[in-house]
């Protein structure tokens, strides 16, 4: 995403007086719930009912923009859930704003995951499986090259890597995919990673590739109704948030989703965090607890983070111009 043209100020701002934040690399975007949209379970038919919806409204702004002067560019924004037949949390802001994200005082921890590109040569990042990392040098690169060679990582990687492939048929042109993984890091572990770039087709939205790539092996499982019949029957509760996409899109079809996946839900000073492992045939108690437990090890170390950090308000921002197509 490329700064806009003709930045606006605004007054000042705190992210809290917002509805919805969406922290991108270098910026974060900051959105009001202007117009809510129906609480109903989110598929490739309701999203060209959403997107034709924005459509309209986007046009009619543009012809405000006209008169007056401003620089309004509606979007999609909200949360799908994992669970299909669960509704979304999706609303439209009409004149939402990016602020420079703030640099942390110390390390915050990250998760490598794109489900759908910010630009339409940029379907997404796959990331399937991860290890924890090391405390001494050479035990971290023993990690690192030990993943990159597991057979068994490398087979479901595979799944995930097949499952994107399929999903991106007949929605881009010239999509290229490395002949083989490479690892990637945060502060807490390494990840099998395949980044998978093309352009998608002028009727595909980055709503609909999210849609199309969501539930697949690394958050679902494979086959993918079977082990959604399983996570049904055993999982405890419902998922809720987690493994579900948060992001937007705007009416030219540009955005960015992400799946939630080792994360936080905070209530007040509560905070409930979520990760998990994949499972197979060959997994054992031990090998789960340790993935999990460094899932948990991304998320504390970024907790940490923001503890240590003095909370100031946002003085300034642009509003968010998408590019154009």
């Amino acid at each position: 995403m490329t700064d806009p043209i003709g930045h606006h100020s605004v007054a000042a701002a705190h992210p809290s007086e917002y509805g919805f934040a969406f922290a991108a690399r270098g910026a974060v975007l900051l959105a009001h719930r202007d117009m809510s949209l129906p609480a109903v379970p989110v598929t490739d038919g309701t999203a060209d009912e959403i997107l034709a919806r924005l459509g309209k409204i986007t046009r009619e702004a543009a012809g405000q923009r006209t008169r007056r002067g401003r620089r309004d560019r509606p979007m999609v924004c909200g949360m799908i859930p994992f669970d299909p037949d669960e509704p979304a949390d999706l609303f439209i802001t009409e004149r939402p704003v990016r602020v420079p994200r703030p640099r942390p005082a110390g390390p915050v921890a990250s998760a490598p995951e794109l489900v759908a590109g910010p630009l339409p040569q940029d379907p997404g990042h796959r990331e399937a499986v991860a290890v924890p990392r090391r405390p001494s040098v050479a035990g971290d690169a023993a990690a690192q090259q030990a993943l990159l060679h597991d057979p068994a990582a490398r087979g479901f990687h595979r799944h995930a890597l097949d499952h994107a492939q399929r999903a991106l048929q007949g929605r881009t042109g010239c999509l290229a995919v490395p002949a083989r993984p490479s690892v990637v890091a945060t502060d807490a572990t390494w990840h099998l990673a395949t980044r998978l770039t093309g352009r998608l087709r002028r009727d595909t939205s980055a709503l609909h590739t999210a849609l199309a790539l969501h539930r697949g092996p690394a958050a679902g499982g494979t086959p993918t109704d079977a082990a959604l019949s399983l996570i049904r029957e055993l999982e405890p509760c419902r998922r809720g948030p987690y493994a579900g996409l948060v992001g937007w899109t705007a009416a030219a079809g540009h955005g960015q989703w992400v799946p939630v996946v080792r994360c936080a839900l905070i209530t007040q000073a509560r905070a409930r965090l979520y990760a998990a492992a994949h499972l197979t045939l060959g997994s054992t108690v031990e090998g789960a607890h340790a993935r999990t437990t460094a899932g948990f090890a991304t998320l504390r170390a970024a907790l940490a983070g923001a503890e240590t950090q003095t909370p100031c308000p946002v003085s300034a921002g642009t509003p968010w111009l998408p590019e154009a197509a």
